[in-house]
């Protein structure tokens, strides 16, 4: 098995460390590769290391102040090396690039895949087994390094807008070599919280004593709920206090600080903005369930060993060039704030810009309030879904091509008028199957900036949504260890078969997520008379014909079945995209076993 290096720093009283250790300590379950945990102080121990175990890659949990020594090592390192980005947004995850490190993992679901050096995770959920009983009596927990961005004098005053009897038990850690002024802090954090109570019914317990990773997971476990209220900080990454909560799988309820938002989507909502705490305690662990499968063990032991493949068969040795001027400068503010420990800062450590809007594309398609937004009521008389989308279905279907442009006003301006017919078939389509279900099981294939699945989310139907540039393509969906085959009651995909290379693996990864009796609705570039060679859009890779449609693809799903009589004839190709005149189809079909 070949060897991978995953080296953290050794001071563990230190949430960068803590969050390296955990994740140290599941990649060792690995099965394709040997992950070997690491801690190094130095270029000494680092090449040691090297040297003992030949790795054929190194990951390095990295952060300026723990590992800033790294500067004048990687350089002289020839296998890939790949550094974790804490301080995680959009803008610096788009900015990364190879001054210090041949690739970066960013620990952020929320964000965009746009730079190609650039790998996301899910969240490293520590292994709990958890035998603690809860609390008979309202137990409001929360932990934290003491600082005052961290609001816990904000969880006093919530608790007492809804609850007469309750304990508040805080734990306060003084961050590593702080020791001092930590000690300062704790104790003026402590003193505000105490002069919040006002109710005889509400006690507080405070400690600032440092917990191992057990002690603060049975903390944890021994509350009702818990409860984060940091302030909204701009240009700041994922806080791991949420790994740890989800873990002993007891209630969360948090504000509505950027630190969270891998949580915003939750449903119903744990954002005290948004929900009460007394809801959020009603509802327990139902919105987080979610989460406990996307981030399991399982998922994150296949993302890093799909990171260690492709840098594996992509990687190519660089010459890392020196920190310029600005570099310098910015080194001397870490050193200001992280004492005499020398910090050399990477360009991504410094050039940021949080862009929510970005993000908040990148997670929203799960965020439903549970609410119907507005209603629809799908078009009538339609029997046959397997049709050209030409100016009939334009009339037919303009009501739900109208009600895109309500529901997605800001992403349709992007959006070609006369291609919005497809996203309109698609609502309506999705939208009359899902009505007649339960709590239906839904997958979108290419879900970004898919006005349809936009609309759809906006009108309370909740579904999975897979895209490269979010997370996944189909293939590598279906590979993954939790995804569930024979789940999906409906899966549907606008305009993205015609961009696959391989659109008979696609439609039969399809048929294998489908349950029995499940429906998928696509909808694709059509030409009849295309002929293979024939020039098309650059980014297409072909045009579909009504062979294609009703004999090619279907032949390699023997399980399904086209519904009704296809209507794919065609003297009239509409629509034009830079020279090439085409029109679009629909292709809807079942699966029957």
């Amino acid at each position: 098995m070949r060897t991978v290096m995953f080296v953290n720093h050794k001071e563990k009283n230190c949430g960068v460390y803590q969050y390296g250790r955990i994740i140290g300590d599941i990649l060792t379950k690995s099965q394709k590769y040997q992950f070997v945990y690491a801690e190094c102080s130095n270029n000494d121990d680092l090449k040691a290391k090297i040297q003992k175990y030949y790795p054929q890659a190194i990951i390095y949990n990295y952060h300026p102040s723990t590992l800033g020594w790294l500067s004048k090592v990687t350089k002289t390192i020839n296998i890939p090396q790949i550094g974790m980005i804490h301080e995680i947004t959009q803008d610096v995850a788009d900015r990364a690039d190879k001054t210090l490190f041949d690739y970066h993992i960013a620990p952020d679901p929320t964000l965009l895949l746009r730079n190609p050096i650039v790998f996301k995770t899910g969240r490293p959920i520590p292994q709990y087994d958890n035998n603690v009983l809860p609390p008979t009596n309202l137990t409001i927990g929360s932990f934290g390094f003491g600082h005052k961005t961290k609001g816990f004098h904000k969880i006093v005053e919530l608790v007492q807008q809804e609850f007469d009897l309750a304990l508040i038990r805080l734990q306060i850690t003084t961050p590593h070599g702080n020791s001092i002024s930590g000690e300062q802090e704790y104790e003026r954090i402590v003193n505000e919280c105490k002069s919040k109570i006002y109710k005889k019914g509400i006690t507080i317990e405070t400690s600032n004593e440092f917990l191992e990773p057990q002690g603060l997971l049975d903390f944890l476990a021994g509350n009702t709920v818990n409860v984060f209220l940091y302030d909204d900080q701009q240009n700041r990454g994922l806080s791991s206090v949420i790994d740890y909560a989800l873990a002993v799988r007891r209630t969360i309820a948090i504000s509505n600080s950027s630190m969270f938002r891998h949580l915003f989507p939750a449903n119903p909502s744990i954002c005290i903005s948004h929900n009460s705490l007394s809801n959020i305690i009603a509802n327990g662990i139902e919105p987080l369930k979610k989460y406990y499968s996307e981030w399991s063990n399982a998922n994150l032991i296949w993302e890093y060993e799909r990171i260690v493949d492709t840098v594996s068969r992509d990687f190519i040795p660089v010459k890392r060039r020196k920190l310029n001027i600005f570099e310098r400068v910015i080194n001397k503010h870490y050193k200001a704030r992280f004492g005499k420990r020398l910090i050399k800062v990477p360009k991504y450590a410094y050039k940021v810009s949080w862009n929510a809007t970005s993000t908040y594309h990148a997670i929203e398609f799960n965020n439903q309030s549970g609410k119907m937004l507005q209603q629809y009521m799908p078009v009538k008389g339609i029997n046959n879904f397997n049709i050209i989308l030409d100016d009939v279905a334009r009339r037919t279907y303009d009501v739900a091509v109208r009600l895109l442009g309500e529901l997605c006003p800001d992403l349709i301006k992007r959006k070609m008028p006369r291609a919005n017919i497809q996203q309109g078939f698609v609502l309506d389509t999705v939208y009359r199957f899902a009505k007649e279900l339960h709590n239906p099981k839904i997958l979108c294939v290419g879900c970004y900036e898919d006005t349809a699945a936009y609309a759809l989310a906006k009108l309370g139907i909740n579904f999975d949504a897979i895209d490269p540039m979010i997370n996944f393509n189909l293939q590598d969906f279906l590979d993954r260890p939790t995804t569930l085959k024979g789940h999906y009651d409906i899966i549907f995909s606008t305009s993205v078969i015609e961009h696959v290379d391989d659109d008979e693996q696609f439609v039969k990864d399809i048929a294998v997520l489908l349950n029995s009796n499940g429906v998928a609705v696509l909808t694709c570039d059509f030409q009849d008379t295309y002929k293979l060679g024939d020039e098309i859009p650059e980014v297409c890779e072909r045009f579909y014909t009504k062979y294609d449609l009703e004999n090619r693809l279907m032949n390699v799903m023997p399980y399904c079945k086209l519904i009704g009589k296809p209507n794919w004839d065609c003297d009239n190709y509409d629509f034009v995209f830079d020279k090439y005149r085409y029109t679009f189809a629909t292709f809807v079909f079942r699966k029957a076993m």
